[in-house]
């Protein structure tokens, strides 16, 4: 019951989850075909420029060191289904620094750990939002 009401909560107040919702502008997918370590990871977008990066481990093992290709610089963990509160180990990523080198196709590599059968939300707080 509380990791739902969390979840609900989390999703209402963040933009980048619904907003581009039945566009391509508001999706893209940053690991799509990692079947080897069982995860995915995508991005989701929003209106204002707004993005988050969802990394979800099918795994029973942690990735400790999961790299990923991104465009900014500064990420922080701001919602994950590990979370002690939520009868997780309690793995955290707190703030993260992606290093300027280019990974994937993207500008940065971005380096995280998401926990054995969880999923982490980051958010990119390198962004300048844009009003339209």
């Amino acid at each position: 019951h509380k990791f739902v009401k969390a979840l609900n909560r989390f999703y209402l107040e963040t933009s980048e989850l619904y907003e581009e919702d039945f566009s391509w502008k508001g999706f893209d997918w940053l690991v799509p075909d990692d079947n080897n370590q069982n995860v995915l990871v995508f991005r989701r977008m929003d209106k204002s420029g707004g993005e988050l990066i969802y990394a979800v481990n099918f795994s029973p093992n942690n990735q400790d060191n999961y790299s990923i290709g991104v465009d900014g610089k500064e990420y922080e963990e701001v919602f994950s289904t590990d979370w002690e509160e939520f009868g997780g180990s309690g793995i955290r990523n707190g703030k993260v620094v992606a290093e300027k080198t280019k990974f994937k196709g993207k500008e940065s590599k971005l380096t995280i750990k998401i926990p054995a059968l969880s999923g982490v939300f980051l958010k990119n707080k390198s962004i300048e939002i844009r009003l339209d």
